[in-house]
């Protein structure tokens, strides 16, 4: 029994061994062909040219806008309108009081008519005293002509002895005398007839300076009414435009916008400001739908390495909002160069890439690849010397 016993043991163990052995060969060969199906191996490599897409956020900004700043210093006294309300050019949107423009403005006003009545009195007097003189001026006149006249007549009377020459003489004198009086008068109605244009033109210059005075106070009165210069929509009202809030000449009011078109204020990085050129065309996603528009603006100085820079998209849906941000791409004229591989469409993931030189020495390792829509693996850099690509998966 002993025997019987040992005998069997060794074979049970020799079908172990060879049990074990055949396990052993199994999970070597499973590992090689696993192995063996989990890398693929490429030669070359395929080169497409694309243009070069830039990916950026930027904000919305109505396309035409016109900011409103007070013309005036005063306390607001009442707002016409309220942000959101639709304005046409020159409605009022605030208004002004300027208590110490009022009262200038008055006694500028009392002023003008004060001098105004003052120089029309003169003028009358001036006009009055002229007339006396030209009555005067007529009456010397008048005695100068009918001396005169009678001197003519009795002087050939004189001549023939008829009228002594005393008397002749006497009528001689007067009539030197009427027509120094007749010259007189008539040197001060040219004396008078100066005055009075002096005094006109003087009180019309004077009234004039008075009266651009008044058109000034007047105008900046006027300007304590802000109106809008744009037809639009009321955008904002600054913080200081509340009723009660004392403004001076320059600050800032509101915004008035115009919704009927729309432009996307961003920043770009300046190595990808370089490739971009005005008129490139670019997309938003506005609302799950894509507006296309075009680059109108790049400008020319960068700010923390960022570059400023404009699309204008034209119409949008009144939901639209001011500043509301949104996604996009510019695609540009700048053309790159790509490398990939088109990897079997059995593989659905990599997990490492090896790029070999001639010397069959691994030079580039990198992980964590994910495959194109159309099955492309884009490979950067891979280097003019490579030998093989292995792809593990």
């Amino acid at each position: 029994m002993d025997e019987t016993i040992e005998d069997t043991s060794g074979k049970k163990a020799t079908v172990y061994r060879v049990g074990a052995a055949l396990t052993a060969l199994i999970s070597l060969l499973y590992i090689l062909i696993i192995n063996e199906d989990s890398v693929v191996e490429f030669e070359s490599l395929d080169v497409e040219e694309k243009r070069v897409v830039i990916r950026s956020s930027g904000k919305l900004i109505p396309a035409t806008y016109l900011d409103i700043y007070s013309q005036s210093s005063g306390v607001i006294i009442k707002n016409m309108v309220q942000p959101g309300d639709e304005v046409i050019t020159g409605q009022p949107v605030i208004l002004i009081k300027n208590k110490d423009l009022e009262s200038r403005l008055a006694k500028e006003r009392e002023s003008f008519n004060k001098l105004e009545f003052e120089n029309f009195q003169s003028h009358v007097e001036l006009e009055q005293a002229l007339s006396n003189l030209e009555v005067q001026a007529t009456k010397s006149k008048l005695t100068f002509d009918r001396i005169s006249e009678e001197v003519r007549l009795t002087k050939p009377l004189y001549e023939k002895g008829v009228i002594a020459k005393f008397a002749y003489s006497k009528t001689k004198s007067e009539m030197i005398i009427a027509e120094n009086e007749a010259l007189r008068y008539e040197n001060s109605l040219k004396t008078q007839r100066i005055r009075i244009a002096k005094h006109s033109e003087a009180s019309r210059r004077i009234l004039n300076d008075r009266k651009l005075s008044i058109s000034r106070l007047e105008g900046e009165l006027k300007n304590l009414t802000v109106t809008s210069e744009l037809t639009g929509t009321l955008e904002t009202l600054s913080d200081n435009s509340k009723v009660g809030n004392s403004v001076k000449t320059g600050d800032l009011i509101g915004r008035v916008s115009s919704y009927s078109s729309w432009i996307v204020e961003m920043e770009v990085p300046v190595s990808e400001a370089r490739k971009i050129s005005i008129g490139n065309q670019a997309g938003f996603d506005i609302f799950g739908t894509i507006y296309k528009g075009a680059v109108t603006k790049i400008s020319s100085e960068s700010r923390n390495q960022m570059v400023e820079l404009t699309v204008e998209l034209g119409n949008l849906p009144s939901t639209v909002k001011s500043n509301q941000l949104v996604e996009g791409t510019i695609v540009t004229d700048t053309v790159e160069i790509r490398h990939y591989i088109k990897i079997p469409s059995a593989i659905s993931s990599v997990e490492k890439v090896e790029i070999y030189s001639q010397s069959d020495v691994v030079v580039l390792k990198r992980s964590g690849y994910n495959l194109a829509d159309n099955g492309r693996l884009y490979i950067s850099s891979p280097g003019d010397d490579f030998t093989k690509i292995s792809v593990f998966h």
